[in-house]
C-alpha cells in the first residue's frame, strides 16, 4: 500500500472539497477498523487501507525505492555520518551498522502496513522537550505482526547499545519491555532526555509505533481492547460533522484539526510570553524578544480562520478522486484573512481565455491585494519593533516616486487571475477595474526603473499589436539573453477588463481570441475533458489542470541543474577563500553535487504521472474541492520484453 502521507497533505487541503457521490447518513468506518483507536484529542488522523485497485501504484512506487536503494546515495550519506565518529570507535561502529543492516532485513516493511494504516499526531504542551506525539498504527497478518515486532523489539536494542552507546557513551540509551494483558511494549530511551523516546507494540495483527511521550500509545491500545476512558475521535461531533458531508472513504480518510492544533500553538506563545515579560522586568535587553513573541502570537490569531479540513480519496482504474471540505470558524468573518481570501468573485466562465490547446491552467477568483496591503501596513506599525518608522520610509519613498501603491496598483486589482501553458509559451493574467488607469501606471513603474538603469543597459519598449484596443508592449533586455539560453521577451499590457502579461505575440493573441469566440476554448480539448473535473454547472472560486507527462523528466533537470550549480558556486567561492574553503563548507560542496547527481536515475523513474486537476467552491463558511489524480497506465512487461529482443 502506498505511503504518502504527511503534514503537506494536511496543509495542501487547506482549501478542500465537493462531495460528487451519494452522501452517507452516518460515517462508516468499516473499512478503517483501526480508526477507531485514534483518542479524541488528536489534531491529526490519518487512516489507509489496502485496495487491489491501487497495485499498479505501490508497483510504481517499488521501482522508485529500488532505484533509490540502488544509487548508492544511502552508502555516500552513511559515508559521510561515518566522518563523524571518533577514530577509535569507527570499526565498532561499522560493525554495529552492519548487524542493524542485518536485522533490518528481517523485518517485512511492506506488510506492517500491509492492509490498514493509521497515522495520528497530537500536541501536548506537558510532554518535555517536544510537544509533538505521533503514533503509527499497522494492521497484518498475525504471524507477520510477530515476527516483525521480534525484528523491531532486536533493533531497539542494537540501537541502544551498539550505535547510541558508541556515541554516547554506555547506559546513555537503553531498551526496555514490557507486557500488559496481551500487550508487548518495547521502550527506547535516552538517560538525559527520557521524553524523547521511541516504543514499538504488538497486539494480535496489530504493530503500533509512536515517538516521544507514550501517552497516546497506551490510550490507542486501551480504545483496541474496548477499555478505555478515552473518548475516540471518530466519537466526537467535528468528527461526525465533516465526514457526513462527504462521500464514504473507500481508500483514505483524512481529518485536520486546524483549530486544535493552534490553540496548543497560541497556548505554547502565551506562556513564551509571560516568561518573557518576567525577563523584562529584570533584564531589558529582553524588550525586542518580548515584541516579536507578541507580533508572531497575534500574526497567528489574526490569520486563524480555519476549523478543521476532513478529506477522502477512491480509486477508479488509474484515476484516485479526492473530495474534501474545509470549514471556517464561526468568528472568521472578523478576521482580515477572511476578507482578504473570500473577496473574490465567483467564476462563471473560467474558460473565456483559456484556449484548446492550453496544457496546463489555472483561473482563480484571488484575493482582495488592497485589504492584504492594508492588514501588512497596519500590523507592522501595531506590532513590528519599529514598525512605524519603517511604514513611513516607505510612504516617503512612494511620495517621492509619486506612487501609492494602495491607490495606484493595488486598489485598481479585481483579484481575479488566470494562467495557461502551451509548450513553451505561457501567460499570467490579472483582473483590474479600470484598464486605461492600470496601464499607465505601469507605464510609470517601467519609467522609474529606466530612470535608475544606466543607459547603455535600460529596458527596451517596443510597441506590439495583438488585436486589442490598445498596443501591446514587448520589453527586452540585454541580460535576457544570457538567462535560459535566450529568455523571450515579455509582451503585457491591459486588454478586456485584465492585465495581461504573456511570453510572446501569439500566446496573448490566442488567448485574447479565444475570449471573443474565435478561437475553441478548453472545453473543446479532448484530453481535458477524458482527464480533468469540473462542475457541470454554478460559480467557482479556483479550477485548474496541469499535464504531468514531462514530471519525471522536469525533476531530473531540475536536480542536474542543482548539481552543476553547487558545483559553480563550490569554485567560485573557493577562489573567494583563496583556494581554501572551511572544512564543513567543503564537505557540503565536494559531497552533495555527487549525490544530487545520483539522485537523477531516481527522479526518471516517477514517469507515471500523467495530469492532476481540480476545482473549488465556497459557500460563505465552507470550501469544498474535487480533485483527481491521473496515472499512466503501467506498461504491458510482455510487450516490453519483446520489443527489446526485437532490437
Amino acid at each position: 500500500m502506498t505511503r504518502v502521507f504527511s503534514f503537506g497533505v494536511a496543509l495542501t487541503i487547506l482549501f478542500g472539497g465537493l462531495p460528487h457521490r451519494a452522501v452517507a447518513a452516518d460515517v462508516d468506518l468499516s473499512r478503517f477498523p483501526l480508526a477507531k483507536a485514534i483518542p479524541d484529542n488528536v489534531f491529526i488522523a490519518v487512516a489507509e487501507r489496502s485496495n487491489p485497485e491501487r497495485q499498479f501504484l505501490d508497483d510504481y512506487w517499488a521501482e522508485v525505492t529500488q532505484a533509490f536503494v540502488d544509487s548508492g546515495v544511502l552508502t555516500d550519506v552513511w559515508d559521510v555520518l561515518s566522518d563523524y565518529v571518533p577514530d577509535e570507535n569507527l570499526d565498532e561502529f561499522e560493525d554495529a551498522a552492519g548487524r542493524l543492516c542485518e536485522l533490518s532485513g528481517e523485518v517485512d516493511w511492506g506488510s506492517i502496513f500491509g492492509k490498514e494504516f493509521v497515522h495520528a499526531g497530537r500536541m501536548d504542551l506537558k510532554a518535555g522537550p517536544s510537544p509533538y506525539t505521533g503514533l503509527f498504527m499497522g494492521r497484518s497478518d498475525k504471524d507477520q505482526a510477530k515476527a516483525n515486532y521480534t525484528a523491531l523489539k532486536m533493533m531497539l536494542d542494537r540501537i541502544s547499545v551498539d550505535l547510541l552507546g558508541k556515541l554516547l557513551g554506555e547506559g546513555a540509551a537503553t531498551m526496555t519491555e514490557r507486557q500488559d494483558e496481551g500487550v508487548a511494549i518495547s521502550t527506547l530511551r535516552l538517560r538525559d532526555l527520557p521524553q524523547l523516546s521511541l516504543h514499538v507494540a504488538y497486539r494480535d495483527d496489530v504493530i503500533l509505533i509512536s515517538f516521544w511521550d507514550d501517552s497516546m500509545l497506551n490510550e490507542s491500545i486501551a480504545l483496541l481492547k474496548g477499555s478505555s476512558k478515552v473518548k475516540r475521535l471518530s466519537e466526537t461531533a467535528r468528527f461526525q460533522d465533516a465526514f457526513s458531508q462527504l462521500p464514504p472513504a473507500e481508500d483514505t480518510m483524512v481529518f485536520f484539526d486546524a483549530e486544535r492544533m493552534l490553540v496548543n500553538i497560541r497556548t505554547l506563545f502565551t506562556a513564551m510570553n509571560q516568561a518573557t515579560a518576567q525577563g523584562v522586568q529584570q533584564n531589558s535587553d529582553s524588550a525586542p524578544k518580548a515584541s516579536w513573541l507578541r507580533a508572531i502570537s497575534t500574526f497567528m490569531d489574526d490569520i486563524s480562520i480555519i476549523d478543521y479540513v476532513a478529506s477522502v480519496e477512491w480509486t477508479e482504474g488509474h484515476r484516485v478522486f479526492s473530495d474534501s471540505i474545509t470549514t471556517v470558524r464561526r468568528d472568521a468573518k472578523s478576521s482580515p484573512l477572511y476578507k482578504i481570501a473570500t473577496s473574490g468573485a465567483p467564476l462563471n466562465d473560467f474558460e473565456k481565455f483559456i484556449p484548446k490547446e492550453a496544457e496546463t491552467f489555472e483561473v482563480s477568483a484571488g484575493m482582495n491585494y488592497a485589504s492584504a496591503y492594508d492588514y501588512l501596513k497596519s500590523f507592522v506599525s501595531k506590532n513590528i519593533p519599529r514598525g512605524k518608522v519603517y511604514v513611513r520610509e516607505i510612504e516617503a519613498k512612494q511620495k517621492k516616486w509619486e506612487l501609492d501603491i494602495r491607490k495606484d496598483l493595488l486598489g485598481l486589482l479585481e483579484g481575479s487571475t488566470a494562467s495557461a501553458k502551451m509548450g513553451k509559451d505561457w501567460m499570467y493574467m490579472l483582473k483590474v477595474t479600470d484598464d486605461r488607469k492600470f496601464e499607465q501606471q505601469v507605464d510609470r513603474l517601467i519609467g522609474l526603473v529606466n530612470e535608475r538603469l544606466p543607459q547603455e543597459a535600460s529596458l527596451m519598449i517596443t510597441r506590439v499589436d495583438v488585436g486589442a484596443k490598445n498596443k501591446f508592449k514587448q520589453i527586452s533586455h540585454p541580460m535576457m539573453m544570457f538567462m535560459g539560453g535566450g529568455m523571450s521577451p515579455p509582451i503585457l499590457g491591459c486588454a478586456e477588463g485584465y492585465f495581461i502579461i504573456g511570453s510572446s505575440e501569439k500566446m496573448v493573441k490566442t488567448c485574447l481570441n479565444t475570449s471573443k469566440g474565435k478561437h475553441p476554448s478548453i472545453r473543446e480539448n479532448q484530453r481535458w475533458q477524458k482527464e480533468a473535473v469540473a462542475p457541470d454547472k454554478g460559480a467557482i472560486t479556483t479550477i485548474s489542470f496541469k499535464d504531468e507527462t514531462q514530471y519525471a523528466q522536469e525533476l531530473q533537470e531540475l536536480v542536474s541543474s542543482l548539481s552543476m550549480a553547487m558545483m559553480g558556486m563550490g569554485l567560485g567561492m573557493s577562489g573567494a577563500f583563496g583556494g581554501e574553503l572551511p572544512s564543513e563548507m567543503e564537505t557540503a560542496i565536494t559531497v552533495l553535487p555527487p549525490i544530487l547527481a545520483k539522485l537523477g536515475p531516481v527522479a526518471g523513474k516517477l514517469d507515471f504521472y500523467q495530469s492532476t486537476s481540480s476545482y473549488e467552491t465556497f459557500d460563505g463558511q465552507k470550501w469544498y474541492t474535487h480533485s483527481v489524480q491521473n496515472y499512466k497506465k503501467p506498461k504491458k512487461k510482455g510487450i516490453e520484453t519483446a520489443k527489446k529482443k526485437a532490437r
